[in-house]
């Protein structure tokens, strides 16, 4: 309006000293005529000036909009080849040192036997940090997509077991794990379900310094089976929860923070679990211990 009220004064001065032989400067139709025609020439003139405002910014924002999809683009292109060229070496690691642990290349200490362990932990925990980069990776092209199979239940939890029990070590307790009667084969990904299960024991184990850890396998009456793990580890606060599903996010971001991690197991563990139809669920008290539970259907998620 500021800008319209300008040009139509001006117009209005301009036009007032140049019509007085249309207009006699006697006629009482001159000064109201002028101011009319001087603020309809403002008004248009502000709607021309505000339609090329409006392209420019759109044209802004668009240029903007290409610029941050190429960032996008060469990031997600950066961290897939920086991970597979991490997993490479340290999948070779690994065999290596398993050889070592075998006796392979002859008999080793139990000394060493104790280093070469630690070696291999190490080595798993790098790894799985790959893995959770490569799998955020796809899911945010697009290009995660669920190998859905009969899978039987007990057979999965007998492998993250395996994968489970290295991360066991210096604790005071097992992972207790309980399956329920009439424990069905379910339709679902199995690996995928399984990466879930492991995000969230690990975390479990490393928040867990003593009590219990435990996975409960129960069906549901409302034709689901659902996976509870419970902790008696240090809690989330309740207003925090939800944050705890957001990529890189870490509740104690601190440079002291006693726990590591790069907060991506929980924003990946949350897209696997809606990839493959279900849905996960969390209870916690600080100080007292959490409860995730991740609920799948029986049959096969379209």
């Amino acid at each position: 309006m500021i800008v319209v009220a300008g040009l139509s004064i001006s117009v209005y001065g301009y036009l007032l000293f140049n019509t007085a032989e249309v207009l006699p400067p006697g006629s009482y139709l001159r000064l109201p005529f002028l101011f009319v025609v001087a603020l309809f020439y403002g008004y248009f003139a502000h709607i021309v000036h505000g339609e090329k405002a409006l392209k420019l910014q759109a044209h802004i924002r668009q240029i903007i909009a290409e610029h941050l999809a190429e960032a996008e683009r060469l990031k997600s292109e950066f961290l897939r080849n920086t991970t597979h060229e991490l997993r490479t070496p340290l999948t070779t690691i690994m065999g290596y040192s398993d050889l070592l642990i075998e006796e392979a290349f002859g008999p080793i200490t139990e000394a060493q036997k104790g280093a070469v362990a630690r070696l291999m932990e190490s080595a798993r925990g790098l790894l799985g940090i790959v893995e959770q980069i490569l799998d955020l990776s796809k899911i945010e092209k697009g290009e995660m997509v669920a190998a859905t199979r009969r899978q039987d239940v007990k057979a999965l939890i007998n492998q993250l077991r395996r994968e489970i029990a290295p991360l066991e070590s210096g604790k005071p307790y097992k992972v207790q794990y309980e399956i329920g009667p009439g424990i069905p084969a379910v339709e679902t990904d199995g690996e995928k379900l399984k990466r879930v299960l492991s995000n969230i024991l690990s975390n479990a184990l490393k928040f867990t310094d003593r009590g219990e850890v435990k996975l409960s396998v129960i069906k549901e009456r409302t034709g689901e089976l659902s996976f509870a793990i419970a902790d008696t580890g240090i809690g989330i606060p309740k207003e925090k929860i939800p944050l705890i599903f957001e990529s890189f996010r870490q509740l104690d971001g601190s440079q002291t923070r006693q726990h590591g991690g790069t907060g991506l197991g929980m924003a990946v563990s949350k897209n696997l679990v809606d990839l493959i139809g279900g849905r996960i669920e969390v209870e916690s008290e600080v100080g007292r211990g959490s409860i995730f539970r991740v609920s799948i259907p029986l049959g096969a998620h379209s």
